[in-house]
């Protein structure tokens, strides 16, 4: 798995001579952090939305759908090439196919444990009444 820079707060990292970047933390000592929401942890916590570390640290930085809602000089909207507005459509198709496909993997797990479930329920009846029948007989005896 790989950690960027925007997965951590910028309190969290440090910024290299070699222009890498460093996570803050040493196993070996004793540390204090704290998430968004004022958690306390003993390790740097990630962030759950990295957009907000791109406006935290590069606040310059402009989305395509702010830069495009802009209105140039004439009072004219920029508009958004033709081929940009493709490609959107194209990302937006692959993240509901992605969605609809993860969707699908869980459902068939769920449905796998579900049957898995019935199937020990049965078992363990099974067994019950076994047990049940094997103390009767033990009775029948004493």
């Amino acid at each position: 798995m790989r950690l960027y820079l925007w997965h951590f707060f910028p309190t969290h990292i440090d910024e290299k001579e070699d222009g890498y970047w460093k996570l803050k933390f040493n196993k070996n000592e004793d540390l204090t952090c704290f998430d968004k929401e004022g958690m306390e942890y003993a390790y740097p916590p990630p962030r759950n939305i990295p957009m907000d570390f791109m406006k935290e640290v590069f606040p310059w930085f402009v989305s395509p759908d702010d830069r495009w809602a802009q209105t140039s000089e004439g009072g004219h909207k920029k508009m958004m090439p033709e081929w940009m507005w493709e490609m959107l459509i194209i990302d937006g198709q692959n993240k509901n196919r992605q969605f609809e496909e993860e969707a699908d993997r869980v459902k068939k797990e769920n449905d796998e444990l579900l049957r898995l479930n019935e199937e020990l329920i049965v078992k363990l009846k099974r067994s019950r009444s076994a047990v049940e029948s094997l103390l009767a007989e033990k009775d029948q005896y004493l």
